[in-house]
């Protein structure tokens, strides 16, 4: 599904491009149909990435406990989308861990972690106490404290 997204993402800005240098030549309608082809491929695109987190979070934590979200293979915005839904849950416990992994996968930025900066920051936003609780020291594994319990 992501290589699909991907895809589509590609479409869609190359019709997009089109449609620009359409509109600049002054071919309107041309734009205009353009604009929509580009349209199509990005609903398309975000439809595909939103089934691909869905799968994607589905098989990832289905042998977790039910304090534990692995947040891996996500994009940042999907990830947040999920913590939001996952701090919402009643959970019965007084803490829960957030595994963002340490960016070993993260080919695009060079092996750096987005992931992990990203949920850190989310969680300062929402004034949330969290430490770091990778076995390793490297990050990768936060634990988050719950208030009102």
């Amino acid at each position: 599904l992501r290589r699909g997204a991907l895809e589509h993402g590609s479409l869609r800005n190359k019709y997009f491009q089109k449609a620009t240098d359409a509109y600049r030549a002054g071919d309107k309608a041309a734009a205009k149909d353009l604009s929509r082809c580009g349209r199509y491929h990005d609903q398309q695109m975000r439809q595909m990435n939103e089934q691909a987190a869905k799968e994607t979070v589905a098989l990832r934590n289905k042998s977790h406990a039910g304090n534990v979200l692995d947040l891996h293979g996500l994009h940042i915005q999907e990830a947040i989308a999920c913590i939001e839904y996952f701090l919402s849950l009643d959970h019965k416990q007084r803490f829960v861990y957030l595994i963002t992994g340490t960016g070993h996968h993260s080919v695009q930025t060079r092996y750096q972690p987005r992931l992990q900066p990203a949920v850190v920051e989310y969680l300062e936003s929402e004034n949330l106490i969290f430490r770091d609780c990778s076995t390793d020291g490297r990050g990768g594994m936060l634990k988050v404290t719950l208030s009102g319990l």
